[in-house]
């Protein structure tokens, strides 16, 4: 909540009663709690009195006294849920030192205070240097009943080998508590081991660093301590291969809906180890698609029966197609019906994956770098399609004499770099179309854009065009079949005022014509070399004749404005914006 510190009359803080400053209270956050304190005295003791205000603790070890202040500020909290935030900017060199003992004294002096309010604690986060961490944690054994939020931040160098026992995270779950408040757990730059209290455990975050020894045996004692996982996410960057885990069975995670795996190379020493019966969706970044990994995520695929949503991305989208030699994968085809969201970004690696699953229920598919017959034969088989976004695809047919695949329930369309897709669709239901060149002009896009108006008669909503080489005949062609436009973004194209100017002629009652592009409310032009302000200027004085066809312009020009061009295009303040 944001509060406004201008000082208050005195008549008016005075006309307040008690039990209403204390309510206003309740809505802030303690930064605007302790601005709101400085109206009066009145105010000041008031919040000096609510214990909403004192159970919401942060502590700095880097400062005096850590532990004085923990205890005066539980002291004031009541019995009230406490949110308590711990953190010290020490470093590696502070513990070479003489104040190493003096650091770690007031560490186990605030250690001691907080234990004794464990079973009040419902959010709690500490950052802090490993050293700390392993002289503080151990001090927390027992019971935290209320806890729904825990967050480890770890700074510093790792002073442990692969194989050295890790410290416990030594928080208890509550004896005989079946059905507990949801337990968030965030953990970054620290390799945890939990106690019983991994029961509790529903979300659990992990981010690694390049300095965090992972192994295969550390992910497997996190699976195998938090059975009750719902949703769980490993980033591990600089992990690169963990290995296989010293197990040959397997854990069940039976409640685990939401999965995410990245950085880690060897993807199947996870996989393989997991069996997840409830899993609606799984995302893995950066992986090495070797033949064992995409055997490993094609065994979770036939057993995850629920399965709704797959993203398999990679940061590296510059592979050479010639040098793209996926590994051997032959397997029969794999129907995934529960399937309606699929994302595959910059690794043309795992198209053997793509090659043999068949998606009937597909709504939503976003691809990237893979060749034509792959798209194409994942498009065919996926009727119910909604949203299609491709980018980079490959070896597309030169002749236009193939069918078109029918894609009745399209309504997005988004294309970048490979425009000419437009020849093989047929959308007869388009709301919302984007194409994107990030390249130099594609020949014939205009063409295409044309044919594809013109096969599908869809009633556009949206058209997004950037660095489309469309001359002003095919683009007045296109624009006079889509009367239900109402946003047109044109980006670095060839088009020019005579566009504009088309737009810009009004209804002719006599004539029985009407506007062209009668919907249209905004119009976004960037760029383009062949707009001049004058055309801008045209367009809006010529739209704004009634209510109804009035339009919002955001324009970008690709050349220097002249002083009169500002001027005239200053004059349309609530219609226009414009950069000189």
């Amino acid at each position: 909540m944001e509060v406004d510190a201008t000082p208050t009359p005195a008549f008016a803080h005075r006309e307040l009663p008690r039990d209403v400053v204390h309510n206003l209270y309740r809505q802030c956050d303690q930064e605007d709690m302790v601005r709101l304190s400085h109206v009066c005295q009145l105010w000041r003791q008031t919040l000096h009195d609510y214990t909403g205000f004192w159970s919401q603790i942060d502590l700095d070890l880097d400062k005096r006294d850590p532990d004085l202040k923990a205890a005066y500020w539980l002291e004031r909290a009541g019995q009230r849920p406490l949110a308590i935030d711990v953190c010290t900017d020490w470093g590696d060199g502070d513990f070479e030192t003489q104040e190493r003992s003096t650091m770690e004294y007031f560490t186990v002096r605030l250690g001691i205070v907080l234990r004794g309010c464990m079973d009040r604690w419902q959010s709690f986060k500490v950052r802090a240097h490993l050293r700390t961490l392993d002289v503080l944690l151990p001090i927390f054994a027992g019971y935290t009943p209320e806890l729904t939020f825990l967050s480890i931040v770890a700074t510093g160098e790792p002073t442990i080998s692969v194989d050295t026992e890790r410290p416990l995270i030594p928080l208890l779950a509550p004896t005989g508590q079946q059905d507990g408040a949801p337990l968030s757990v965030s953990i970054e730059s620290y390799i945890p081991r939990f106690t019983t209290f991994g029961s509790s455990i529903t979300e659990l975050s992990v981010e690694g660093t390049h300095d965090t020894p992972w192994t295969s045996n550390d992910i497997l004692r996190i699976f195998q301590s938090c059975p009750n996982l719902v949703d769980c996410s490993l980033c591990l960057p600089g992990t690169d291969v963990i290995g296989r885990p010293l197990f040959d069975g397997f854990v069940l995670l039976s409640q685990l809906i939401t999965f995410s795996v990245s950085w880690v190379q060897d993807i199947e020493n996870v996989l393989n180890i997991l069996r997840l019966p409830a899993l609606e969706s799984i995302t893995l970044h950066e992986v090495n698609w070797t033949t064992a990994a995409m055997s490993a995520l094609w065994s979770l695929f036939g057993s995850s029966h629920s399965l709704a949503s797959i993203v398999l991305t990679d940061e590296e989208t510059a592979y050479v197609e010639k040098f793209v030699i996926p590994a051997p994968f032959h397997v029969n085809t794999l129907t995934l019906d529960s399937l309606t969201y699929l994302e595959v970004v910059g690794n043309p690696l795992v198209r053997p994956l793509l090659e043999h699953i068949v998606l009937p229920h597909a709504e939503t598919l976003h691809l990237t770098s893979f060749p034509f017959r792959t798209v194409h034969r994942l498009i065919l088989t996926s009727p119910d399609l909604d949203e299609l976004w491709l980018s980079d695809i490959t070896l597309i047919p030169i002749s236009t004499n193939r069918t078109p695949v029918t894609l009745a329930a399209l309504r997005t369309l988004q294309l970048r770099n490979c425009p000419s897709l437009l020849n093989h669709i047929h959308a007869p239901q388009l709301k919302s179309l984007r194409l994107f060149n990030s390249h130099s002009a594609v020949a014939r896009s205009g063409a295409s854009l044309c044919a594809l108006i013109k096969r599908s008669a869809p009633d556009l909503t949206v058209l997004y065009l950037r660095a489309i080489d469309i001359t002003d005949q095919e683009m007045l062609h296109c624009l006079e079949r889509l009367s239900g436009l109402n946003s047109l973004m044109l980006n670095s194209c060839t088009i020019s005022d005579t566009v504009l100017r088309a737009l810009a002629v009004p209804p002719s009652p006599e004539g029985g014509t009407g506007w062209l592009l009668p919907c249209l409310k905004t119009v976004q032009l960037y760029q383009n070399a062949n707009i001049t302000p004058q055309a801008v200027v045209e367009l809006l004085a010529s739209r704004r004749s009634s209510r109804k066809s009035r339009i919002k312009c955001n324009v970008n020009f690709a050349h220097k404005l002249s002083d009169e061009d500002v001027k005239a295009l200053s004059s349309y303040p609530r219609s226009l914006t414009f950069r000189v």
